[in-house]
């Protein structure tokens, strides 16, 4: 598997350059604990999805591939119609794997450090057993999420939610 070192290294780059390494946090009220956390990782391009398909098919993790329609943000913003590789939960370890093995050079590497502490708490629950996750681990995820926006200072970060989760996590008995 990644016998393409070159090709790899490349994925590292354009990864350095253009990939997100995240923690996403949503309200589910049908969730033990009232919302999701869940790790993800994407690369968003306007016109290459050939690349982001060969891309997803050398990393050979399951993923998609997510077609954007243009459109106008809050801020005025215009974004044109993208495509993006998206891979979340689970399927995130290969990724960690993929980032051990051939390891990122620059800034990004911190936010994957970050990004890997969570994708191994996640990945500890096979998919059909995360509802028998302990506060403590989904507090764990929250709180790298909470570190992990304010070390990087992400603009568009939202530790609010991952705060406010928190928050009502830690009310529970």
């Amino acid at each position: 598997m990644w016998e393409d070192i070159a090709f790899a290294n490349y994925i590292v780059g354009f990864s350095e350059a253009d990939a997100t390494f995240s923690i996403s946090v949503n309200k589910k009220p049908n969730y033990k604990f009232g919302f999701q956390v869940r790790p993800i990782w994407a690369l968003e391009q306007v016109g290459n999805e050939e690349l982001l398909e060969r891309i997803r098919e050398f990393l050979g993790i399951e993923c998609r591939v997510c077609h954007r329609k243009h459109r106008t943000l809050k801020d005025g913003y215009k974004r044109r119609d993208s495509t993006a590789l998206r891979i979340e939960g689970t399927a995130c370890m290969k990724l960690v794997e993929f980032f051990e093995r051939f390891p990122l050079r620059g800034a990004k590497q911190k936010e994957f450090e970050f990004w890997k502490r969570a994708v191994q708490i996640y990945a500890a629950h096979p998919r059909s057993k995360r509802h028998f996750w302990t506060k403590d681990e989904v507090a764990a995820i929250l709180e790298i999420k909470i570190q992990m926006d304010k070390t990087l200072m992400r603009p568009k970060g939202k530790p609010k939610g991952a705060i406010q989760a928190l928050q009502m996590l830690e009310s529970m008995s």
